[in-house]
């Protein structure tokens, strides 16, 4: 006989797909008295972006040269590699030295350019954002001294916004200039050359007689966007990325979580409350964060919510271990959870660790690899995951039990290999780094979504769905029914509830996770009727059970496989309290997601109850 043959012929009297509908049936009634983090299915923030071609390559003939000489791979650049290329002004009398190329530019629009630069003996660069003749933004940099020289705008609706020059070390800055362009734009392109300190003409670049000297120059950068971020290389394309945006849903909105990823629809989430424990989640140069051989550049990446608050950290020059921690008060037998999400830079392994007070089993550490998204070397035994949100950025997970109530430090180190042991010294350059944002510690075996904090720590509510008096009462039946529930739990531990009929924890029909086996639990005035266990709970796979109930008729299955049934017990008369949406009255949340749900009024039989819940 096929399996469509034993799918039920009753329909339900209630049917709630969350996944597919991302709305809640009028009946449900949901609380959380904070907000909360989720992805949907579309939001997504522009991230690394370089509308310039060859952007390391000024010797390509995507560059055309004015009265300038190039050297190309001349020099070190400021990543470490032997890229940057020499400019030398030449000795051409009265003309400008410079080079420039095109991109696509919309009009009445803000750009943020940027040119890595380094004194040789020719002190100035220049940056210029050209439109049609006479329109014109530009700033001067004096690379000596490491100063703006001057800015100015010539044409209608071109303005500065601002500039910046910032040292990168080993006599490297980087020169930005933000500015609005306006209407006029039917020449449009950068200009990045040479001065001697003559003022910018209507052209856009100084002329004067050259006498050979020299710059090095590197990494040439144009976005669209008010603020400067992290240089990203291009060659024969631009680059335009984008993150998948967490959000934030308002307090007593309920979050219809999604993969970033795959933008698989997971369903209604339901968390317990949690508690982030560290402050200044999201600024890591805060004095809040310990730094070891090690510094922060803040707000020089586009973060997982979109916001231009993602941080590099950047080792030292010195042979040690490079890490940054945070203290925090822990109690003794307690499990605590710390996340960060990170993405590689130069530098490619995080790991996490934390301080003795943490180590009942030794020196617990966890090595990440960035790069491929797995797992390197560890010690400990402890739990550790690590997951993909999109673009590059992963969120990190190690979880380590307190053996001591005491001040406990939670390390994250950056090593240089996945085999590092802990917090294993290596000799940095300098310049190297990872970027990092995000940083979560919470009580708990496992991590739940991301909170943020600033001063202080912050609390996330917990999540609660239910349906009560005749929201509940006008589709259950009293003496004998059918539930169902699909469902995906992240971390599955036992206790997390998919569903629950009842008046209170003593008279109550419940399924819930036990084991890493899916439960049906009948109990009626604190005696248990039924207890029936099947199928295999498993992280992030979607999660299929089925329990009926009838006197002396209970029976259960999940992904497929059937329970022992039980033929003896009563059924506990909960139809006047109420029905929990992955909870049950005291809480025991799924911290997961409920994709679907079912109420048969019937006692379904076993071959159904398999059908059913058959992946």
């Amino acid at each position: 006989m096929s399996l469509s043959a034993n799918f039920p012929t009753v329909r339900p009297s209630l049917a709630l797909d969350f996944a597919a509908t991302r709305s809640l049936d009028p009946r449900i009634t949901f609380t959380r008295a904070s907000t909360a983090t989720y992805y949907d299915d579309h939001t997504v923030s522009k991230a690394e972006e370089n509308l310039l071609l060859r952007s390391q390559e000024f010797d390509n003939a995507a560059w055309v040269k004015q009265n300038s000489i190039f050297t190309a791979d001349a020099t070190t650049a400021p990543d470490g590699t032997t890229t940057a290329d020499t400019l030398s002004e030449g000795t051409t009398a009265a003309v400008g030295h410079y080079f420039n190329t095109s991109f696509s530019i919309s009009a009445n629009t803000t750009y943020a350019a940027s040119i890595f630069a380094k004194n040789v003996d020719g002190q100035y660069v220049f940056i210029t954002l050209r439109g049609a003749s006479g329109n014109i933004v530009y700033a001067v940099f004096d690379i000596s001294a490491g100063t703006l020289s001057t800015s100015g705008a010539l044409g209608t609706g071109f303005s500065v916004t601002s500039t910046s020059i910032t040292s990168v070390g080993n006599g490297w800055y980087r020169c930005v200039l933000v500015a609005q362009v306006g209407a006029n734009i039917s020449s449009n392109g950068i200009q990045i050359g040479m001065s001697d300190g003559s003022a910018i003409t209507s052209s856009g670049f100084p002329v004067y007689t050259g006498t050979s000297r020299t710059i090095h120059l590197w990494g040439a950068q144009v976005e669209q966007r008010s603020s400067v971020t992290a240089y990203t290389a291009t060659t024969t394309q631009a680059v335009t990325n984008y993150v998948p945006q967490l959000l934030t849903a308002a307090a007593n909105v309920a979050r219809f979580e999604h993969n970033p990823v795959t933008r698989e629809s997971l369903g209604l989430e339901i968390e317990e409350g949690r508690t982030n424990l560290v402050l200044r989640s999201e600024e890591f140069d805060n004095a809040a964060w310990t730094k070891t051989a090690s510094s922060i550049t803040a707000n020089t990446v586009v973060a997982p919510d979109g916001s231009l608050t993602g941080d590099k950290w950047v080792e030292s020059s010195s042979n040690e271990a490079h890490w940054f921690a945070q203290d925090v008060s822990i109690t003794s037998g307690v499990a605590y959870t710390i996340t960060i999400f990170a993405k590689q830079a130069e530098r490619s392994v995080l790991q996490i660790t934390s301080s003795t007070s943490m180590q009942g089993n030794g020196n617990a550490f966890q090595n990440f690899d960035l790069a491929t998204g797995t797992l390197g070397s560890s010690l400990g035994g402890k739990t550790a995951s690590i997951t993909p949100v999109g673009n590059g950025w992963l969120r990190c997970q190690f979880t380590d039990t307190a053996s001591a109530t005491a001040s406990g430090r939670f390390i994250i180190a950056v090593v240089n290999s996945t085999a590092a042991t802990r917090l294993q010294a290596y000799q940095g350059n300098g310049f190297s780094g990872i970027f990092i944002w995000g940083a979560q510690l919470e009580a708990g075996a496992f991590a739940t979504s991301y909170i943020p904090t600033v001063a202080s720590q912050v609390t996330r509510s917990a999540d609660a769905a239910s349906m009560t008096g005749t929201n509940f009462s006008s589709w259950y039946r009293a003496d004998e029914g059918t539930m169902y529930a699909e469902t995906v739990s992240p971390s599955p531990a036992t206790g997390q509830t998919y569903l629950s009929a009842d008046i209170n924890a003593q008279t109550r029909m419940s399924m819930y996770t036990n084991a890493g086996a899916g439960s049906w639990f009948v109990r009626d005035s604190n005696v248990t009727q039924a207890l029936i266990s099947s199928g295999s709970v498993t992280a992030g796979v979607s999660f299929k059970m089925a329990g009926a109930y009838k006197v002396n008729d209970f029976s259960a299955a999940a992904q497929g496989s059937l329970g022992t049934p039980d033929t003896s017990g009563v059924v506990p008369a909960v139809g006047a309290g109420s029905f929990f949406i992955g909870s049950y009255s005291l809480g025991a949340q799924l911290n997961g997601t409920v994709k679907k749900l079912a109420y048969y009024p019937a006692r379904l039989t076993n071959a159904q109850l398999q059908a059913l819940t058959t992946v």
